[in-house]
This record gives structure tokens, C-alpha cells and sequence, in this order.
């Protein structure tokens, strides 16, 4: 499974390339997985393994690690996190929210979806992966769309 997983990975991620990987990243010690696979950075957002896996004098080995997180790409603010929200920061205006843990078994409500690599025949997903699922989606059930907002 382990070599499956790398594999999986190095096809899809350069090393040039920005990671941020919704947790459980390890059923052991990161460490020597981490080595094995192509990146740049990786963010972790840490998921129920990782907590204890992971230790804080580890926290080095990765470019981040918290729990939850909001990055800005293309003028699109999305929200990361281990666990499925039904609200989250700017869910109102439509802003799309990515989590793990539910292993392909919680189906996505409005602009989130699970992008664990069971949803996605064991490989991550790209940026344009989420960009083009995004798309397939409804909005957001909070989603208000008489409001102006600036960016």
C-alpha cells in the first residue's frame, strides 16, 4: 500500500510543486515517508492520526502543520481541514471548503468535497482537479448572493 501511495504521488507532484495534505499523512513516523516523495513545501493539516503520530518536535520536517487553514489562489479563498464543516469562513459567498477523514463516505454539501486519495484512485488531487469538481458542484447552502464582498 505504502509504494502503491508513493508511486501515486511522484506521478502526480513535482518537486517544484506546493502540497497540502489534509491529514493522517502517516500510520508511523512521517519522517521516512516524507523523503520518498516529490514536493517543495507540505502543509499538513493535521487529521485524528496524525495528532499522535506526529509529535511537535517533528513539526520541522513539514513547511506547516495546523489544524485548519484558509489559502488564497487565484482569487479564490478556500478553507482546508481534516473534518467536513457545514459552515466555514466565507462559506456565505460561496468559497469552497476541502477536508479527509470521511474516506469517501460523506458526500459533499454545496462548494466542499472530501479530496482524500480513496475519492481519487489513490492519487492527489491537482489544483485544476479541485478547480473542475468545484464547477460539477451546488452552492453553498449559506451562500448569499446579493452581497458584495471585497476580496
Amino acid at each position: 500500500m505504502n509504494d502503491t501511495l508513493i508511486k501515486n504521488w511522484n506521478s502526480c507532484i513535482s518537486k517544484q510543486d506546493t502540497v497540502y495534505h489534509l491529514g493522517d499523512f502517516s500510520w508511523t513516523d512521517p519522517e521516512p515517508f516524507l523523503y520518498q516523495l516529490n514536493h517543495k513545501y507540505i502543509h499538513v493539516l493535521l487529521g485524528n492520526h496524525d495528532i499522535s503520530r506526529i509529535k511537535p518536535r517533528k513539526y520541522h520536517i513539514f513547511t506547516s502543520v495546523s489544524t485548519m487553514s484558509e489559502i488564497k489562489i487565484n482569487n479564490m479563498h478556500i478553507t482546508l481541514c481534516h473534518y467536513a464543516m457545514r459552515t466555514w469562513n466565507r462559506s456565505h459567498f460561496n468559497a469552497p471548503m476541502l477536508y479527509g477523514h470521511s474516506h469517501n463516505t460523506l458526500p459533499s454539501q454545496g462548494q466542499s468535497f472530501d479530496v482524500g486519495v480513496d475519492t481519487n484512485q489513490f492519487k492527489p488531487y491537482s489544483l485544476d482537479d479541485v478547480i473542475e469538481k468545484l464547477k460539477t458542484l451546488p452552492n453553498n447552502i449559506n451562500y448569499i448572493k446579493d452581497r458584495h464582498y471585497e476580496n
